[in-house]
């Protein structure tokens, strides 16, 4: 099977949750799939993805990111004014979607699989099957955050990061063929929200 995985960082290092989930789990599909791996990344990390995974993955490509990535408070605040969240401005990139672009028109996939909802909103121009993998439900994260949250400053910015994340993130999971979650808690609420897809 040929799988296309899409992620927004490299997993390697693997030095937390989401590159560690990232990283054994090319370590799995390729024992047994041809895996070509999109991420954004600079060129210094391709030495390091090559050498973690030898021949083992067909393929590597990295996207410059953006300025968000170095400037992380300047961008949420930026995000704060504007009608997206910061996540899908951290994400935002027409070199992305060109690469994307230019790797399905190169070759057919069997599946494309889109790690974190930041990555869903990519278009994705194929008749593979499409899964995201929903390592956490960003807009129910910030919903607690929101409710929780005792200082007023922050408790706005949860708020407006909830309501705009959770229009996001249904509208990307409603484009998949299926949903990956990592809890009953995490299937319950999706199965409420996006009722048609099947939630794994």
């Amino acid at each position: 099977m040929k799988i296309l995985l899409l992620s927004p960082y490299s997993p390697v290092p693997p030095n937390f949750g989401g590159a560690l989930r990232i990283y054994h789990l090319l370590k799995g599909m390729t024992k047994n799939h041809e895996v070509t791996f999109v991420s954004f990344g600079r060129e210094n990390q391709m030495k390091l993805l090559t050498d973690h995974f030898d021949s083992n993955v067909k393929s590597f490509h990295l996207v410059n990111p953006s300025w968000v990535w170095n400037h992380r408070r300047l961008a949420q605040f930026y995000a704060f004014w504007t009608s997206g969240s910061f996540f899908s401005l951290y994400s935002k990139s027409d070199e992305m979607q060109k690469k994307i672009d230019q790797i399905l028109e190169s070759e057919d996939y069997d599946i494309v699989q889109m790690e974190f909802p930041m990555m869903g909103h990519f278009d994705l121009k194929t008749d593979a099957v499409k899964i995201l993998d929903e390592h956490n439900i960003e807009y129910d994260n910030f919903y607690g955050w929101w409710k929780n949250s005792k200082k007023p400053v922050r408790k706005v910015h949860y708020y407006r990061e909830y309501k705009k994340s959770y229009e996001e993130e249904i509208a990307a999971c409603k484009k998949m063929d299926a949903i990956f979650v990592v809890s009953d808690r995490d299937k319950m609420i999706l199965n409420k929200d996006v009722p048609a897809n099947q939630n794994s």
